[in-house]
C-alpha cells in the first residue's frame, strides 16, 4: 500500500496471477504470499490454470481463486479479455505477477481496467536486455517492479527502461550482503561438500537431466535417490 499509494484505511483487494502448471519455488512463493497477506487482512484472489497444482494448493489453503489459462504464451487476446473481466469482477486494487511472460496479458487487461494497479514481483535474476518497443510498452503499464536484492534492482535499471521511482527492493528477510548470486562460484561450492552428508541442494524443481549443470558431486551420490532438498 505504501509503494502503490493505496488507502491504508481499507483492506486491499489483491490478485495474484500465475499461469504456471508447475509447482516449484516460484509457485510456492505465490500461494505463501497470498496466504500471508490474507492473514494480515487483505482480500486475496488468485488467478491460476484450472486443474493445476496451484489450484489444488489454493483449495487446500481455502484461498479464493479463478481458473484461467492462455492458449498461447504471447498474444492471447481472449485470455486478456477474460483477465480484464476477473479484475473488474473481483474489484482488484492490485494484481501481482511473478512470471515476466504473464505481464503482457495484464498490460492488455489493464488498458480497460485502469483501477487495477499492476505489480511485477521478480524472483530470479535476469541479465537480458529488454529495451525493445514491445517490452517498453508492456513495462510502462506496471505501477511497481519489486526485486529481492539491490543487485537485482540495479540490473532492472540497466536492462530495462523502467523508471527508478517504480523499482523497489523487498528483501523479505534475505541478507543482501550474503546473497550475491553474481559473485558465487557455483560449481566450486560442491567440491567442498563433505561426503559424509550425502546431500546436494537444488533451488526449485530438480530437472530430469542434470548433466548440463556439470556438477562435481561426491563419489557415490545419486541426486535422485539420496537426500535431496
Amino acid at each position: 500500500a505504501r509503494i502503490l499509494h493505496t488507502s491504508p484505511n481499507l483492506p486491499a483487494r489483491i490478485g495474484f496471477v500465475c499461469f504456471s502448471r508447475s509447482f516449484g519455488g516460484l509457485e510456492m512463493t505465490t500461494v505463501h504470499l497470498a496466504s500471508l497477506l490474507e492473514e494480515r487482512g487483505a482480500q486475496v484472489h488468485l488467478i491460476v490454470p484450472p486443474g493445476s497444482p496451484m489450484q489444488q494448493e489454493c483449495e487446500a489453503r481455502l484461498l479464493s481463486w479463478s481458473p484461467l489459462e492462455p492458449a498461447i504464451t504471447y498474444g492471447d487476446l481472449r485470455a486478456a479479455f477474460l483477465l480484464r473481466q476477473l479484475f473488474r469482477r473481483h474489484h482488484l486494487d492490485i494484481a501481482i505477477f511473478l512470471r515476466s511472460q504473464d505481464i503482457h496479458l495484464g498490460a492488455l487487461a489493464g488498458i480497460a481496467a485502469a483501477q487495477t494497479k499492476l505489480v511485477f514481483y521478480q524472483q530470479m535474476q535476469s541479465g537480458i536486455a529488454k529495451k525493445d518497443i514491445f517490452h517498453r510498452a508492456v513495462f510502462s503499464r506496471l505501477s511497481a517492479w519489486l526485486t529481492l536484492t539491490g543487485i537485482m534492482r540495479d540490473e532492472v535499471l540497466t536492462w530495462t527502461t523502467m523508471p527508478a521511482s517504480r523499482v523497489h527492493t523487498a528483501y523479505l528477510g534475505r541478507d543482501e550482503q550474503a546473497f550475491r548470486p553474481s559473485k558465487q562460484k557455483r560449481h566450486d561450492q560442491f567440491k567442498e561438500l563433505e561426503t559424509k552428508y550425502k546431500n546436494i541442494g537444488f533451488i526449485g524443481i530438480l530437472p530430469d537431466d542434470i548433466s548440463e549443470y556439470n556438477l562435481d558431486l561426491p563419489e557415490g551420490i545419486d541426486p535422485y535417490e539420496d537426500n535431496v532438498f
